[in-house]
């Protein structure tokens, strides 16, 4: 079966990666994405946003999906602020918070109705072990940290929520994957 997927962070590292698995799988996939990109496909939509316009987002769903058959909608849009503690201003909170946590949320809401459609539909959201409990943890990212353990705790609820409906959420908390988030979060990471 061939499914409509919107992935944000689409622009590179594993965003990009996963657009190209689906694309060639022969899914129609929707990238939303802050910066350039440097690849197209036949089915493959780019919408260059910042996620906080969910509404603009849902008006080009409604003008991409041929039979409103978005299936999966994977969260992978990351904010990542490196400081320590006492640094960490509440304007980095904030910018966190809002990426890897209300952005989500948001557009999950907007687009809640048409998962809703027959058929099953998937919700992932790609967190990080910074906000898996009782995983190692780096100094200078208490904030992303805690805005991912955010991130899982909303998918964990949102499970529950929607259980027992042909809706399914799951959180992914990676460890080190080789991307320029990485580089930025551990410079020194090998």
């Amino acid at each position: 079966m061939i499914a409509e997927v919107i992935v944000t962070g689409a622009s590179g590292g594993i965003g990009k990666s996963l657009c190209k698995s689906f694309l060639n799988d022969g899914h129609r996939v929707l990238a939303i994405s802050r910066r350039e990109q440097d690849y197209d496909h036949e089915n493959l939509k780019w919408v260059r946003t910042e996620l906080k316009d969910a509404e603009a987002i849902e008006k080009e769903v409604l003008t991409w999906s041929r039979e409103a058959d978005l299936r999966i909608i994977i969260h992978n849009a990351g904010h990542l602020v490196r400081k320590p503690f006492e640094l960490t201003t509440i304007e980095d909170l904030q910018a966190s918070f809002e990426v890897n946590l209300f952005w989500p949320w948001l557009l999950t809401s907007r687009l809640l109705h048409w998962l809703k459609l027959p058929g099953s539909a998937h919700i992932l959201y790609i967190g990080s072990m910074a906000g898996f409990q009782g995983s190692v943890k780096y100094s200078g990212l208490v904030g992303y940290g805690a805005s991912k353990a955010a991130g899982n705790a909303w998918i964990e609820g949102m499970s529950a929520e929607f259980a027992g409906s042909n809706m399914f959420f799951n959180a992914l908390d990676l460890g080190a994957v080789n991307t320029e988030m990485l580089k930025n979060a551990i410079p020194d990471y090998t």
